[in-house]
């Protein structure tokens, strides 16, 4: 039987090094709220998610920014168990950059398409508690605590192209 000696690290041991310390900080360039698992975390933390009901679905969709502080925005959307007819309960979640949650948004077909800035762009016409006037730009202002509904032509959104040439996706 032979017994290894241990060898310091060499080239390999500093290249793996390099490899672990350069995917530390690509992990923590990643833009906030882009983290699935950290979502789900931050909406069980705030009592959103519900035992009673299945998490079909959850995604990042944007970042909102509103002076200067990103505030990540979730697509969720979960199934009611045991529902004569199939159910489910959708929200638009906003977040702080902490993951602490500042709007919760109920809605039936729309959904959240993209960010623009303070601006969030809905397929559809939202209505926040069947409330009216509803719209499919919503405004936040005072750090997502306030939304204003505006109604514009989709042919008048901005396009992608548009977005990315100002840094937004």
């Amino acid at each position: 039987m032979r017994l290894n000696k241990y060898h310091p690290p060499g080239a390999l041991g500093a290249i793996a090094i390099f490899f672990l310390w350069h995917a530390a900080t690509q992990a923590q360039e990643a833009p906030v709220g882009s983290d699935r698992a950290r979502i789900i975390a931050a909406l069980d933390r705030a009592k959103l998610l519900d035992s009673g009901r299945v998490l079909a679905h959850v995604s990042h969709v944007c970042n909102l920014s509103i002076d200067g502080k990103a505030y990540p925005v979730a697509d969720v959307r979960e199934l009611i168990r045991n529902a004569s007819v199939a159910r489910g309960y959708n929200r638009i979640v906003v977040l702080d950059d902490s993951l602490h949650v500042r709007q919760e948004i109920q809605y039936g077909e729309e959904r959240p398409l993209f960010c623009d800035g303070n601006r969030l762009y809905v397929y559809g016409e939202l209505h926040i508690h069947g409330e009216d006037p509803g719209g499919d730009i919503l405004v936040f202002t005072d750090g997502a605590r306030h939304i204003e509904f505006l109604n514009a032509d989709p042919n008048t959104w901005p396009t992608r192209e548009e977005l990315e040439k100002r840094g937004r996706k």
